[in-house]
């Protein structure tokens, strides 16, 4: 695979992307490279939510939402350009295809891109390689590693989260499969043997995440201890806010354990079943633990970390 075309500055490249909070904080890397290398920053467009990440990169890259932009009518032969509310002329596109796509890499070149870039949007099951390391090369044609990801957050994303008062670490007891995550009385005992520490818990939950949330506050009522406050339905920019004020923080292998590590935050991430070599956060204050930690590894390396 070849790198992208160097070209001047006017013709500004189109980057599509889908994945998920953890797939685009493992994208970072590569599209800043790529924002280095073409000599001005890409559009990219997809989620709207999660591509707020940009906004913590010093590239800076404009972005927005692929919703109402008539892209899947790309994937129809024959593509009506009037239909299309997504500029391609004269651009450099690099969109999540494979060479079996032929339907749209046929119409994007129809439509005038300058450059069609196709690439996978995860590895195969097969490759052994970082996620990070993976769009890497897909993007860039370069072997890994891939610098870890690495985040600034904006004045807005602080402004915007709900913050406690007092210090805090953040607690993420779900993620995308109930198999990664620990056993909610493991993550009571923490609490409890926690609970004389300065600084305070906050839980997280997102759209997977009740019943392992409502089963650890169950335990911990039934236990006594105090019940931590739990922070419910935020957009990614109030997520991010709220963890980059973190003293430390706590998840498994999901989407805002890579956000917490990109940005910083000491990390401490439980991997119960799934490859850390692949699938881990990387960050300069990372720790990863695999398999069935006891509570007191965990409590210790959390007590390091605040």
């Amino acid at each position: 695979m070849t790198g992208p075309t160097p070209r001047a500055p006017a013709l500004r490249a189109l980057v599509l992307f889908g994945g998920a909070l953890g797939d685009t904080v493992a994208f970072l890397p590569a599209l800043g490279e790529l924002a280095r290398r073409l000599g001005t920053p890409p559009e990219v467009r997809g989620d709207s939510d999660r591509l707020v990440l940009l906004d913590g990169l010093p590239e800076r890259c404009p972005h927005g939402s692929i919703e109402g932009t008539g892209w899947h009518l790309l994937h129809e032969r024959g593509a009506d350009p009037a239909r299309l509310c997504l500029s391609i002329a004269c651009r450099e596109v690099f969109v999540p295809a494979t060479v079996r796509d032929e339907v749209l890499l046929e119409n994007l070149r129809s439509l005038g891109a300058e450059r069609v870039h196709p690439y996978r949007s995860l590895p195969d099951r097969e490759e052994h390689v970082h996620l990070s390391d993976h769009y890497w090369f897909e993007l860039l044609g370069l072997p890994g590693p891939a610098p870890a990801p690495r985040l600034d957050p904006p004045p807005e994303w602080l402004a915007c989260a709900p913050r406690p008062d007092g210090p805090y670490w953040v607690l993420h007891p779900g993620s995308g499969s109930p198999a990664k995550n620990s056993p909610p009385c493991a993550l009571a005992g923490l609490l409890e043997r926690l609970a004389s520490a300065p600084t305070r818990p906050v839980v997280i939950e997102g759209p997977a995440d009740r019943q392992p949330v409502d089963a650890l506050l169950e335990l911990a009522a039934r236990r006594g201890l105090p019940i931590p406050p739990v922070r419910r339905g935020m957009d990614v920019a109030s997520l991010a806010g709220l963890l980059a004020g973190a003293r430390a923080f706590l998840g498994h292998d999901s989407g805002p354990t890579h956000l917490a590590a990109a940005l910083g935050v000491p990390t401490i991430a439980l991997f119960r079943s799934t490859d850390p070599a692949r699938w881990g956060p990387r960050g300069r204050r990372v720790r990863v633990i695999a398999g069935e930690p006891g509570v007191e590894e965990v409590a210790t390396a959390i007590e390091r970390k605040l």
